[in-house]
């Protein structure tokens, strides 16, 4: 299944219009020190952490 590129261009609006909304939220919330210490704690999950086992 492959999208039309019509339905490649809506796809890629609604990314952009999410990514932005995301950024508008934490910035409304967290300080540049908060996003910064939550970068860090979401980096140490694996990229695709379904794939990968966890440590405990």
């Amino acid at each position: 299944m492959r999208l039309t590129p019509a339905g490649l261009r809506l796809v890629d609006d609604a990314v952009v219009s999410h990514v932005e909304t995301e950024r508008e939220l934490l910035d409304a919330a967290l300080t540049a020190q908060e996003q910064a210490q939550l970068a860090a704690l979401l980096s140490r999950f694996p990229e695709r952490s379904g794939d990968a086992a966890v440590d405990q």
